[in-house]
This record gives C-alpha cells, sequence and structure tokens, in this order.
C-alpha cells in the first residue's frame, strides 16, 4: 500500500547502544510528523540536557541544555500542557511562556521518558518555529508509544551494563 510519503527504511539488526536507537526513532518521527528539532533529552541537575538531537532548524549540540528547551520539556515531563500543540500561541500554557528570540517555538511536541521506578529520565521533543497543520494530532498515539519504548530500551541498556 502506497501512502504518498517517500519510504523510511531501517535495518531490523539490533541498534548499537541507546542512542542509536533514539537516533534512528528521532529520523522516524521527523520523517512522519515534520518538526525542524527533535530532541531527547536527559534529566541532569533538574535540566533537560540534549543527549541526541535531529535539528534542521535552531542549531542545537548535543550535551548541551538551553533554558528555552527546559520550558518546554518540563511543561510535558510535569504533564501540565497537552503534549501536542500545533499553535502555542492558541494554547494559554504555551502562549505564556517567555518568547525566545533566539528560538522562536509555534508548534511543539514532547512526551516524558521514566525509569522503572518512575523517576523521570528525560523526554522526547520536537519543535517548530512555525505553526503546523492540525493534522499532526494524529501523531500523538505514535509519540507515545516510540516514548515507553526508548525508555524500556534506556532502562535495558543500564540493566545489561550494571
Amino acid at each position: 500500500m502506497t501512502s504518498g510519503l517517500p519510504e523510511f527504511a531501517v535495518p531490523t539488526a539490533p541498534f548499537r547502544g541507546f542512542d542509536a536507537a533514539a537516533r534512528t526513532v528521532l529520523d522516524l518521527l521527523h520523517w512522519r510528523l515534520g518538526f525542524g528539532l527533535w530532541v531527547v533529552t536527559e534529566l541532569v541537575s533538574e535540566h533537560h540536557v540534549i543527549r541526541v538531537a535531529r535539528d534542521e532548524r535552531y542549531d542545537v549540540r548535543e550535551g548541551a541544555w538551553y533554558p528555552w528547551l527546559d520550558r518546554y520539556c518540563n511543561t510535558a515531563a510535569q504533564q501540565a500542557g497537552p503534549q501536542l500543540v500545533w499553535d502555542c500561541r492558541a494554547e494559554p500554557i504555551y502562549a505564556a511562556m517567555p518568547p525566545g528570540a533566539e528560538a522562536p517555538v509555534s508548534a511543539y511536541v514532547g512526551a516524558p521518558l521514566w525509569q522503572t521506578g518512575g523517576a523521570m529520565l528525560g523526554t522526547i521533543c520536537a519543535f517548530e518555529p512555525l505553526p503546523q497543520m492540525d493534522e499532526i494530532l494524529g501523531g500523538l498515539p505514535l509519540l507515545q508509544v516510540v516514548a515507553r519504548l526508548l525508555s524500556t530500551v534506556f532502562v535495558a541498556v543500564v540493566s545489561a551494563a550494571a
């Protein structure tokens, strides 16, 4: 069956660690949902540090943290606002955030990543400087499943290393 989208092919061999799995997931989500920046963050001293990024718009660096990114990731992590917003100006919690001249965000999607005991691991998030069409709302179940899978992979990799 043809969906009208270009093909996305991935080898079926096991990933070589969490970062490789996360990078492939970000490529898949970008292919399926768009957005100029996809990140997997890791919670380090209460900041969301970018562990893996797929960036076409914001010029972020892996291993860095950004105050504007923290605001959005914390909102997703605390489940204080919708996980997917196609126009942040229309959603009060996101519209009230200070505008980021260094990183304008008009559309956002994010989900928390959890460790087995319920402690926060980080987030998987995407950002776009332009509002998106509301059709992306159908991508939320995919994001939620991927977040759960990445959480599971992370826990398995850490357990295997111990």
